[in-house]
């Protein structure tokens, strides 16, 4: 996402729906969002989760890091007079294992992360790594279809007015993507006690606490 162009269709594209349904799974999955004021997003894009939850929560302030400089700038853009926008740090950085101003935090973000990593072990040990003991984990991805066949289909349902650089883009992301039982086949792996569950017909959530 390093390419300007790219970010900014990504930044002005209409994702206004699943950004919605992040939050409000978030706020379903975990109560206690008030207390929780050392949050990180992995992989925030163009920042629009990170300032709505902000704008929601006066207590939170969200360390928000991407690898793409490009996506860096259309946040900080974003930002500009938002709500909250003063409790948002944002940092370019590469995981796994980037630097960040909190070794630890109390809420671990991200948003269709976990498909980008070639090997997905690198992402668990980032998200073990930065989770303080006790902390709260919650990662939304997509979900990998059967078949191609339905990769196709997600593609014309849901991006049909959307350019042909974000078709492309969307269709390898669910062919890049994981199933429920291979994600949690890497959390055991990652020895990580996270719960597993298909959301909607093209993502999965993982949600919990580490102990």
């Amino acid at each position: 996402m390093d390419d300007l162009a790219q970010a900014a269709a990504y930044a002005g594209a209409d994702f206004d729906e699943p950004h919605r349904q992040f939050v409000e799974e978030l706020s379903s999955r975990i109560n206690d969002l008030t207390v929780l004021t050392r949050v990180v997003d992995l992989g925030c894009g163009p920042g629009h989760i990170p300032l709505n939850l902000l704008a929601r929560h006066p207590a939170m302030r969200i360390d928000a890091i991407d690898g793409a400089e490009a996506m860096i700038q259309q946040a900080t853009a974003l930002a500009k007079g938002r709500p909250g926008a003063d409790r948002l740090r944002l940092i370019h950085g590469v995981l796994p294992g980037a630097s960040l101003p909190e070794p630890q935090y109390d809420l671990v973000l991200s948003s269709s992360l976990l498909h980008h990593f070639r090997d997905p072990s690198d992402f668990w040990a980032d998200v073990k790594r930065l989770a303080a003991p006790g902390g709260h984990v919650f990662m939304v991805d997509l979900r990998r279809p059967p078949s191609r066949g339905d990769v196709s289909a997600l593609v014309d349902r849901y991006s049909e007015e959307e350019t042909e650089l974000l078709r492309r883009d969307f269709y390898r992301s669910l062919c890049a993507s994981f199933t429920p039982q291979e994600v949690r086949a890497q959390l055991v792996a990652a020895g990580l006690s996270l719960s597993v569950q298909s959301l909607g017909d093209r993502h999965l959530v993982v949600w919990g606490r580490l102990r």
